[in-house]
């Protein structure tokens, strides 16, 4: 991959630890688990520069991993809400939401994962995403699902925002 012009911004540790990564595999192995492609690397470790730099130099921003979870649901999960904001904005038409191996999306995750600002990030996905308010998983559940079982009155609250009964 070639460097993106403000490559040197970065500290140079960062800039070293991203060349490393680049030069052995476009794919990283954690502790055995899945293989993330870079972009899911960079989100995990909470580079958003670097995140920004790839996202407007190349498409890694739409690539899932072995589970097929995109940047967007991989920023969702760590709960990096400027990372979320960006690659919302990024996104174009709906392929924001694409479903991971479990036939969840984006949306699905921010209604199931709490912690700090998980209820502005929720937010921020259904405002962006609402026609998928209603999607389904592999398990039939939809997002609205995911937060009442967390048992989360604000979660429920946002979402009731955008829900549209089914007829």
């Amino acid at each position: 991959m070639p460097k993106p012009e403000n490559f040197n911004r970065l500290p140079e540790e960062v800039q070293n630890e991203i060349e490393d990564f680049v030069q052995t595999n476009p794919i990283i192995d954690f502790q055995g688990k899945a293989k993330l492609p870079l972009i899911h690397y960079v989100i995990f470790k909470k580079h958003n520069d670097l995140l920004q730099m790839i996202c407007a130099n190349t498409s890694h921003h739409i690539v899932g991993n072995d589970e097929n979870v995109c940047a967007l649901s991989a920023s969702v999960m760590v709960q990096e809400a400027e990372m979320v904001n960006f690659l919302i904005k990024q996104s174009q038409g709906e392929h924001g939401l694409t479903k991971d191996i479990f036939g969840r999306t984006a949306l699905h995750i921010a209604a199931m994962v709490d912690g700090p600002g998980s209820i502005a990030i929720l937010g921020m996905v259904v405002d962006r995403f609402p026609t998928f308010i209603n999607d389904k998983d592999s398990f039939g559940w939809t997002p609205l699902c995911y937060a009442a079982v967390s048992n989360n009155c604000e979660k429920i609250n946002v979402l009731f925002c955008f829900w549209v009964p089914i007829i």
